[in-house]
């Protein structure tokens, strides 16, 4: 078993146990959370931590995709017809 923990300086917001590894990794890498929070994946029965780290938010995500398709702040902030016809 295993159980993850969800944390907002080093406070516990969320915790859920899984029948295995593969189930707490794809709860952590392939569902959206709304927030940022730092994680732990923990083996019950060892009772060891045997991965950490921060979860992206939507937003990070959204954010991260936005930055990837438009690297340059202007383009990122969207497409001006009147200037590029040099309209003013």
């Amino acid at each position: 078993m295993y159980k993850i923990s969800f944390l907002n300086k080093n406070k516990i917001v969320f915790e859920k146990e899984f029948k295995s590894r593969q189930e707490a990794d794809d709860f952590i890498f392939c569902e959206t959370h709304s927030n940022s929070y730092e994680y732990q994946i923990t083996d019950i029965e060892k009772d060891e931590i045997i991965d950490e780290g921060q979860l992206e938010s939507d937003n990070d995500i959204t954010d991260m995709a936005m930055n990837n398709l438009f690297p340059d702040e202007e383009s990122n902030e969207g497409f001006d017809i009147d200037d590029h016809l040099g309209i003013t």
